[in-house]
């Protein structure tokens, strides 16, 4: 073959080798047709010659000369290796047991004049790998470690309203709709910064402008009540992490479409809770936590003012008030989530991946039948049990729920 050096080193290829080799590409491809394509798929895959031209009514002796002209035209010197070419402009013969790898294979090797290796040579560990190894070390964390951190980012998902939401839209439609959903990822970002992060850290600014972008739009539905929340001020809380929009009182979302839950309910449960929770009064608050049924618990900002009550409460007898209603909320959602076959964690990054432009296909996301999904406790999410866990002192177990 012209230009190109063949023996134990590399192969390497000059500009006039790679423009005869485009020149000759574009010509072959363009006096090519569809039956010649059928043709060539199948005599690729092994199928025998005289049999296809038979089926497709086709000269046996016509083809084989085309074939020749073919094979001069593109500089290749055997028709194994032509069919080789072919094989792999059209994605065919991607494993040993095709039937053109097993009847060409020698023939291949011989017309290239090599004889290559089946098996990779093993890796040898070079000084450069090592000095790099040396510097970006850093200790791996155990397969525990992981499982934990896992099942947190899961239990925060079931919580957050934007990603729970992403949820139940998914399992009544079939499919994400990254038009009609935006700011998700910035919304659960702003849920684990309200209610995970400690008092008094600031937001980052790319968190603050993606969602100044996302008030000016009508269809972030949990936005606007996320915000008024997070600045209630109470005897009962922490003080609030400072926010960039004035306080306002938030109107109710659009009524969710489907019915999956009561969504009246779902916003005035986290109105009044808001003014409950402003006036310190827990024997009012412990009513209202009471009358959470099944017609709210799916309710995202049900689960969201929960939450956040929760971790950014300074009162142990509000904590424990709440607990155990926060518990089943996680329960029941990681149950309903198995049972809709959508993994909330995997669903987010789907998110993050459209929204970058990258095609992110529905079996990203989709949970395969009887696997489960594994959440933590909302003590488990309290800073101390989390730092506790992060240096393995008195590690928690993982709650499986049920």
């Amino acid at each position: 073959m012209t230009g190109v050096s063949v023996g134990s080193s590399a192969t390497y290829l000059d500009d006039v080798t790679l423009a005869r080799a485009a020149a000759r590409w574009g010509a072959f491809f363009a006096s090519i047709d569809d039956d010649e394509c059928q043709l060539l798929d199948r005599f690729a895959l092994g199928d025998n010659l005289k049999s296809i031209c038979f089926e497709l009514g086709l000269s046996y002796d016509a083809i084989r000369k085309r074939l020749v002209r073919r094979q001069d035209a593109l500089g290749l010197p055997s028709t194994a290796t032509f069919l080789h070419f072919w094989m792999t402009v059209r994605g065919l013969g991607r494993t040993a047991a095709d039937p053109t790898m097993l009847r060409y294979a020698e023939l291949l090797r011989a017309s290239l004049g090599y004889s290559p290796s089946m098996v990779l040579p093993s890796p040898e560990t070079s000084a450069m790998a090592l000095q790099l190894r040396s510097r970006a070390w850093r200790p791996a964390p155990s397969a525990a470690a992981r499982d934990r951190a896992d099942a947190e980012a899961m239990t925060i998902s079931l919580l957050s309203p934007a990603a729970w939401h992403a949820v139940l839209l998914v399992a009544t439609s079939g499919s994400w709709q990254a038009d009609k959903w935006p700011h998700v990822n910035g919304q659960h970002e702003l849920f684990q910064r309200l209610a995970l992060v400690t008092s008094g850290a600031e937001l980052s600014d790319k968190l603050v402008a993606s969602l100044d972008r996302a008030l000016d739009l009508g269809n972030v539905p949990w936005l606007r009540p996320m915000l008024a929340f997070g600045a209630v001020e109470s005897p009962l809380l922490v003080s609030p992490p400072p926010l960039p929009w004035p306080r306002d009182r938030a109107k109710a979302p659009p009524v969710f479409s489907d019915g999956a839950f009561d969504s009246t309910r779902d916003f005035r449960f986290a109105s009044e809770l808001s003014v409950l929770l402003e006036q310190g009064n827990t024997a009012a608050v412990q009513r209202l936590l009471c009358a959470v049924d099944d017609s709210i618990d799916y309710g995202p900002l049900t689960g969201f003012s929960v939450a956040l009550t929760f971790f950014r409460s300074n009162s142990p007898g509000l904590r424990a008030m709440i607990s155990p209603l926060l518990n089943r909320l996680i329960s029941c959602r990681a149950h309903l989530a198995e049972t809709l076959g959508v993994h909330p964690t995997r669903l987010l990054d789907s998110i993050a991946l459209t929204d970058c432009g990258v095609s992110a296909p529905a079996e990203r996301y989709l949970l395969p039948g009887g696997d489960r999904l594994l959440a933590l406790a909302a003590e488990q999410l309290l800073p101390e049990v989390r730092g506790a866990a992060a240096t393995g002192e008195g590690e928690p177990r993982l709650d499986p729920r049920r």
